[in-house]
């Protein structure tokens, strides 16, 4: 499956050059196996006459079974609740990131490269 989201701004204030910039996120989800997962989603960013593109996550998960999910690959950094679940445009409407997320010198990682392994337990 092919998804993702796009945003778009322009800031026009006094005594300053107006500014615009935009970005689109396309998200790719593939399921390989019954019991295997990938996901990636890149970002093209627009601002100020440049043009990014960055590798914001890519992951192979294996199920396990119900209660357990073997990840590897390049992650959202789970401790980190705001790059996990919020950080997307569409869903933060802040006018900036978090003050522990500002990008030249942030206090928890965005993303880790490596091994995860998530679940919990029956408790029957």
């Amino acid at each position: 499956m092919l998804t993702g989201y796009g945003f778009a701004g322009y800031n026009d204030s006094q005594r300053t050059n107006s500014s615009f910039n935009a970005g689109f996120n396309p998200i790719f989800l593939w399921r390989l196996r019954e019991d295997l997962l990938f996901e990636a989603e890149i970002e093209f960013e627009f601002e100020d006459n440049v043009t990014e593109v960055s590798l914001e996550f890519a992951q192979l998960s294996y199920l396990l079974n119900d209660y357990l999910t073997i990840g590897v690959g390049k992650f959202l950094n789970p401790s980190n609740f705001f790059m996990e679940r919020l950080h997307p445009a569409w869903i933060n409407k802040l006018p900036d990131r978090p003050i522990t997320m500002i990008e030249t010198n942030p206090l928890q990682a965005n993303s880790q490269l490596g091994i995860q392994i998530r679940g919990g337990a029956d408790r029957t």
